[in-house]
């Protein structure tokens, strides 16, 4: 009986604890205290799981060096003759 009546309470002392961290009157050890995220900013450095992003101080894309063995080659003349 002293066993069940133990259970008894050691429930209720659960369930008023979680309806006081719920309500925010009691606050758990893990949490921040001020509400802002530790962790640093990204600063907009890809999204998650990238190692890298476009920085401002890349130089501009440019053209790829083209080699004439590449399938998708063209030669500037050709394009020049199809545009005309």
């Amino acid at each position: 009986m002293a066993t069940v009546k133990a259970k008894l309470q050691k429930r209720e002392e659960d369930h008023f604890r979680a309806r006081d961290v719920k309500k925010g009157i009691e606050r758990l050890d893990r949490r921040s205290a001020s509400g802002i995220n530790g962790s640093p900013k990204k600063g907009g450095h890809g999204g998650k799981f990238t190692w890298g992003g476009f920085r401002s101080s890349d130089p501009p894309y440019s053209q790829p060096a083209l080699d004439e063995k590449d399938p998708n080659y063209m030669d500037r003349d050709d394009e020049e003759e199809e545009a005309q």
